[in-house]
């Protein structure tokens, strides 16, 4: 199973990380973008029996867009709630809502630096795509303690 479905879902990772890594693809895109790569992160992770620690580097490599992704999603977040958080004095608000999008900008140019780095490649997604469909082993049980004959 692992070898037939997780390249289908490696491959719809890479068809929708290229549109979310377009320039001004909205921060409501992205979260969504976000929220397909934690599920894709997680589901790997369930499969590590079957890969062993060749996979740790592709879901550490997830992880690290998911933070960046995150970062956005919090930075947009807190950027909605400063009108109920601080005084009404313009000017701070106006200086925070600066500091909160220049982090918004920051993590959304981190995750296109990642995304163009480690993903951005027919041959990244043919490597990624290969991997899980070659090297996909039914779990072992021989760590596993033997029970005793009933």
């Amino acid at each position: 199973n692992a070898s037939r479905h997780l390249p289908l879902l490696a491959r719809a990772m890479f068809r929708d990380g290229a549109k979310a890594v377009r320039p001004g693809t909205s921060k409501k895109k992205l979260h969504k973008f976000r929220l397909k790569v934690k599920r894709f992160r997680y589901t790997l992770e369930l499969f590590r029996p079957c890969y062993g620690r060749a996979l740790e580097k592709r879901i550490s490599l997830l992880k690290t867009m998911q933070d960046h992704l995150g970062g956005v999603s919090d930075h947009r977040t807190a950027r909605r709630m400063i009108g109920d958080l601080l005084s009404p004095d313009a000017a701070e608000i106006a200086r925070f809502a600066d500091y909160l999008d220049s982090g918004t900008a920051a993590e959304t140019e981190s995750f296109r630096a990642l995304w163009h780095e480690s993903f951005d490649s027919p041959e990244q997604q043919r490597r990624w795509t290969d991997y899980l469909r070659r090297f996909a082993a039914p779990r072992s049980n021989s760590s596993e303690t033997p029970r005793p004959a009933p």
